[in-house]
């Protein structure tokens, strides 16, 4: 099992805590959390998420690397939801998710785990 695999294992259940511990969804919640829920998809079938195409139409902070801004708008929406801040930036070739304190403790945890999965998941390396 590789790092990407393992931090989709671990964002797993992150995903089920958000799902569970913000309720009913808004639309860019839902949004947001399918998002992650297809990068998610792509590891557990044996595919790297940079493989697939990119179809955002907000390409406009990193136009050069796929994904980038719609993980962007995912761990930002999922973040705001859950009272927190998340800071992404480009870090050599990857992008660097940072995450402040949510509501609970269980909600930064899960927000953390989905951090370290979009970092892993935007390098292909």
């Amino acid at each position: 099992m590789n790092d990407l695999q393992r931090a989709a294992a671990r964002a797993r259940p992150a995903l089920a805590v958000l799902s569970a511990g913000l309720g009913e969804p808004s639309p860019d919640m839902a949004q947001a959390l399918a998002i992650i829920e297809q990068t998610l998809g792509d590891i557990e079938a044996g595919q790297h998420p940079l493989d697939r195409p990119d179809n955002w139409p907000q390409r406009d902070h990193w136009p050069d690397r796929p994904h980038w801004d719609r993980w962007r708008w995912a761990i930002k929406a999922l973040a705001d939801s859950c009272g927190a801040t998340a800071h992404c930036r480009p870090k050599y070739q990857y992008m660097r998710v940072d995450v402040r304190q949510a509501r609970s403790d269980a909600l930064t945890v899960a927000l953390d785990d989905i951090g370290c999965l979009i970092e892993l998941a935007s390098d292909r390396g």
